[in-house]
């Protein structure tokens, strides 16, 4: 049976691609193998360091769990970024294998090797000795497109700027440039935030981090206007009593200095905007040709579409709620509380806001474990739902720390008789995987009345 048009163009189509998806394969695991050859070659290990790599076949390494792109890890438990790709890179040549362990989620694992380390003065040099440079991380500012000041760091003085509450670039702006009015921010979502309304001028990151972020979460109204006259070195750390293993990490870096900027153009944004372009260009000449020979072009744009606004809802909702309750965040919070001001400044409306504590949460979750302290937070959330109206909004701000937003009110002595029930509810015994749990809440009122 002959082949119709538009199949026989759909087979050639298909052909090429898997050509030359073949062939990229191919070129790449030649070039791959022969890197790694070389560099086995050039990593002129002594004997002693070849006979301690025999003994210690098992290294376990601290990583942190979110520092994206540097090293972070994945919601399936898969630790990512540079510093992995370079650990990976490792293990064939130095014939080890390295068990990587999340720090930040216990600081009290024994590890052998720290894989990120920026701010050296945090570092406990009493256990860890310092590698060599892994690479240089530039701190880059930015500020809203629509912000028309000018850059210049002799001329902030008295501009609020954002800044990572911890670290070296904090430390050098709070002794270089007392003036600077610092707002210090816990997460990257605080300060885009904050540049969004127009809260601060500029905002100081991170450009790899701030970059990857930025694009990963579709920000683009930011703009990169300068950079602060302060670099960091990336390091890695090992144990000070293994300073041998620290001299075969330093000469591992020098013979994959090669495949250095393979690692990084891998995890660079620039390189996946460049990508994104690419791919869409060709879409859109295979669109027009189908579309030429085919009336279900349409169908596919249609479909096209409803998937990248899912996936753009699906970012946003990330980005705006919190995982475990499904409740607003904090960035949500934020826009939802002056939402409720400008609608009653504007109807002459009564407002009420509840700050929401659980007392004791901490030594629950150091008894029981965290899992039981996640599921009486859910519970927590499910009391405190009940609890408002559908017009009212209900946040979590941090881990034991809820926010209401009472919309709307008759009186404020609606407030207090609210705050006293959620404070009943919240006292009566939770029942979790057979265990009674006792806890008891302190909360915050205000009112504002126009």
């Amino acid at each position: 049976m002959p082949y119709k048009p538009f199949q026989l163009i759909r087979f050639i189509t298909l052909l090429v691609v898997l050509i030359a998806s073949f062939s990229a394969y191919g070129f790449k695991q030649n070039a791959n193998e022969a890197a790694t050859q070389s560099t086995s070659t050039n990593l002129d290990l002594t004997s002693d360091e070849r006979q301690w790599l025999a003994q210690h076949k098992v290294i376990r390494v601290g990583v942190k769990h979110s520092w994206k792109p540097i090293e972070f890890i994945t919601d399936q438990r898969k630790f990512r970024g540079i510093t992995m790709d370079y650990l990976n890179r490792l293990e064939p040549l130095l014939g080890v294998q390295f068990d990587k362990v999340n720090i930040d989620e216990n600081p009290s694992y024994v590890v052998d090797i720290l894989s990120a380390v920026s701010n050296t003065n945090k570092l406990d040099q009493s256990k860890f000795l310092l590698s060599e440079s892994i690479l240089s991380l530039r701190y880059a500012v930015y500020q809203h497109k629509n912000n028309q000041a000018t850059f210049d760091f002799s001329e902030l003085s008295g501009k609020k700027v954002a800044v990572f509450k911890y670290g070296q670039l904090v430390e050098f702006l709070d002794k270089n440039y007392p003036d600077l009015k610092l707002f210090k921010i816990n997460v990257i979502e605080e300060a885009f935030n904050d540049i969004e309304l127009n809260n601060s001028t500029f905002y100081i990151g991170n450009e790899m981090v701030v970059d990857y972020e930025a694009n990963l979460q579709g920000i683009s109204y930011l703009n990169k206007v300068g950079y602060a006259p302060l670099e960091t070195d990336l390091r890695m750390a090992v144990r000070k009593d293994w300073p041998i293993m620290l001299s075969i990490l330093n000469k591992s870096f020098i013979a994959l200095e090669g495949e250095k900027g393979e690692i990084l153009e891998h995890w660079s944004m620039s390189v996946f905007k460049k990508n994104k372009i690419a791919i869409r260009v060709l879409l859109v000449i295979f669109a027009l040709l189908v579309i030429s020979l085919l009336t279900r072009g349409y169908k596919l744009k249609l479909a096209m579409k409803k998937q990248q606004e899912a996936a753009q809802s699906l970012i946003w909702h990330q980005a705006h709620f919190d995982a475990q309750t499904d409740l607003p965040n904090r960035i949500l919070f934020e826009k939802l509380k002056k939402q409720a001001f400008d609608a009653a400044l504007g109807n002459n409306l009564k407002l009420g806001f509840l700050y929401i504590d659980l007392d004791g949460f901490k030594q629950i979750n150091d008894i029981h474990g965290h899992l039981l302290g996640d599921e009486l937070i859910i519970q927590v959330a499910n009391r405190l739902r009940n609890n408002i109206r559908s017009i009212d909004n209900i946040a979590r701000l941090a881990g034991d720390e809820f926010a209401i937003i009472l919309n709307s009110l008759s009186e404020v002595d609606i407030v207090d008789k609210v705050a006293n029930r959620i404070l009943e509810s919240l006292s009566q015994p939770y029942l979790i995987d057979h265990t009674r749990i006792n806890i008891t809440a302190s909360i915050a009122v205000k009112h504002f009345s126009y």
